[in-house]
């Protein structure tokens, strides 16, 4: 966004099986990264629920002439909207029917808002797709997708577009090398903000808890963010990064930031954070037993 040498970013999108809450961080940062008037478009091999939540966030999207479209409603594909946290518990049937009718619904809300659409044109859309009666092509026609391309003949229009014979192309791999001082991203500021995560089962304290450790031991840091994207783990684990926490949280404000999911034991280092704050996304997903 603030590099001058960067003019397009082109995401391929594809296989997305990350849970709802982390696919509303990333449209924001796509929308983000527009009102800086640079073109950012999507590629998608394949149209799935998921991917297209995050491609509607671009101003453009290209799919390949004989994409695979798989738009289906929650009830015919319930895998698609519970995919990637929440198929992981022992939810009762209600509760899975609540939750999959509260992300189908403000799915239709946010394609209908980003496309333009009107929201029974886009539920339109997924019941003609569940039914099998829709033609790929229909989806350029009406304005759901931006062109049927080959993913040479992309690149191509966009060379074509910017008036340019070649057109460098850098991965996010190589890119997330480059100095942020290059992009005038590196602060002088004296005081700052740590950011520690803990993700995934909790088996193990060392990182999170040195992390903790050397927070706690600079002047440097003035608040902390603990980033909790965790469905839990081993209790004396878990009881033991709780202790740094509370001690942490004597000396230091913390702020909580939930991302898909915080349950069990990683909701109980929610908890640690006693009276202080806390944030989350639509579609985190946290209970404590």
């Amino acid at each position: 966004m603030y590099d001058p040498r960067i003019y397009v970013v082109y995401l391929n999108i594809q296989n997305l099986n990350t849970g709802w809450g982390k696919l509303d961080e990333i449209r924001r940062q796509i929308l983000n990264f527009r009102k800086s008037g640079k073109l950012i478009f999507a590629y998608v091999p394949e149209i799935g629920v998921k991917e297209y939540y995050v491609a509607s966030a671009c101003k453009e999207i290209f799919a390949h002439p004989l994409v695979e479209v798989h738009l289906y409603g929650p009830t015919v594909d319930k895998f698609s909207f519970i995919k990637g946290v929440y198929y992981n518990f022992d939810f009762s049937h209600d509760t899975i029917t609540a939750l999959m009718d509260n992300i189908y619904s403000n799915w239709l809300d946010v394609v209908s808002s980003s496309t333009g659409k009107k929201r029974e044109n886009v539920e339109n859309l997924v019941n003609l797709v569940t039914e099998g009666v829709y033609e790929v092509e229909e989806l350029k026609e009406e304005g759901f997708i931006t062109d049927l391309l080959y993913k040479d003949d992309v690149i191509t229009n966009l060379k074509e577009r910017l008036g340019v014979k070649s057109l460098p192309f850098v991965s996010f791999k190589e890119y997330s090398r480059v100095s942020k001082s290059t992009v005038g991203l590196i602060s002088r500021a004296k005081e700052l903000i740590a950011i520690i995560r803990d993700a995934g089962s909790i088996t193990s304290t060392t990182e999170f808890v040195e992390n903790i450790y050397r927070v706690r031991a600079s002047t440097e840091f003035k608040v902390v963010i603990v980033r909790i994207d965790s469905s839990g783990g081993k209790f004396r684990a878990s009881n033991y990064m709780w202790r740094e926490m509370k001690r942490l949280a004597a000396e230091k404000p913390i702020i909580a930031s939930i991302s898909d999911v915080a349950t069990s034991a990683g909701y109980y280092l929610v908890l640690s954070n006693g009276s202080r704050s806390y944030c989350c996304r639509k579609y985190y997903l946290s209970w404590f037993f």
